[in-house]
């Protein structure tokens, strides 16, 4: 149910998701009504795979962690199909309404972790907001940071910039 809360916290933040289910079933169809066994579900957030022990390397890791020769991988969309799935195949005694304030903390941290220099850089190219050693630019990053370059930004203070951008585009108009 972890992995469903974290799937429903990146769709509200606009990730890619993708379900991942290790299991033993002949064909997807079997997961629903059929009789078999699901070792573990893990979600794909834009493209990387994490379950509630965080991210996990591959597949692979995956399914050695299950330790079946039998075991196979799919991946679903995570809709009410899915979720119905989860309920009838596994043991499970949380809901993901359990896990949504740790899911939602989890995917901000996604969010902050993934901004960049050049994330920074291509949206404002976006936005026709000037960045090259603009004045204006590194006066609104000083106000907002402390900081008026980039370079010297921690990757919260980066986060911060990138949210602030379309604000910032609104205001030049």
């Amino acid at each position: 149910m972890y992995a469903i809360a974290l799937g429903e916290e990146a769709l509200k933040n606009d990730k890619e998701v993708m379900m991942v289910v290790a299991h033993n079933a002949d064909n997807p169809e079997d997961l629903i009504y059929g009789d078999v066994d699901v070792y573990h579900v893990a979600v794909e957030i834009d493209g990387t795979l994490y379950d509630a022990g965080g991210e996990v390397v591959s597949v692979n890791e995956l399914l050695n962690f299950i330790d079946n020769p039998y075991a196979k991988v799919d991946y679903f969309a995570l809709d009410d199909i899915f979720k119905k799935m989860v309920r009838t195949q596994t043991n499970w005694s949380k809901t993901c309404e359990d896990y949504k304030e740790e899911a939602g903390e989890f995917v901000r941290g996604l969010e902050d972790k993934s901004i960049s220099k050049k994330d920074i850089h291509d949206l404002a190219d976006k936005l026709n907001i000037s960045w090259d050693n603009d004045a204006k630019f590194m006066r609104r990053t000083k106000k907002l940071t402390g900081k008026s370059h980039l370079d010297d930004m921690t990757s919260e203070e980066l986060s911060d910039v990138y949210k602030a951008l379309e604000g910032w585009s609104k205001e030049d108009k």
